[in-house]
């Protein structure tokens, strides 16, 4: 007689998902522009595997979250660089002209 009890692996969430969530939420505080960027890359590599093993592993919705958070660091990264190129440019006095 078979056994009609069919064994599935248990599924779980992919390790890097929760890597790029934490690197990203990460470059909000101490790691600015690298925890933004190692988020991305974590993220895009967490959801190809898990499409790839779909059977082993979800997370999805974690990676992309932790990818959408890198891009907004990066950003603000980004607009708080130019505002200081933008301070520096406007508001620093010229040498030999008196205000």
């Amino acid at each position: 007689m078979e056994n009609p009890i069919e064994i599935k692996p248990a599924v779980r969430t992919h390790p890097l998902a929760v890597v790029s969530l934490i690197l990203s939420v990460g470059g909000f505080s101490f790691l600015p522009l690298f925890g933004s960027i190692a988020g991305i890359i974590t993220g895009h590599v967490a959801r190809r595997n898990i499409r790839d093993q779909a059977s082993l592993y979800n997370g999805e919705t974690i990676a992309k979250a932790g990818m959408i958070l890198g891009w907004i660091g990066i950003g603000f990264v980004a607009a708080i660089t130019i505002l200081i190129i933008l301070a520096v440019l406007f508001f620093m006095p010229l040498p030999g002209i008196i205000r």
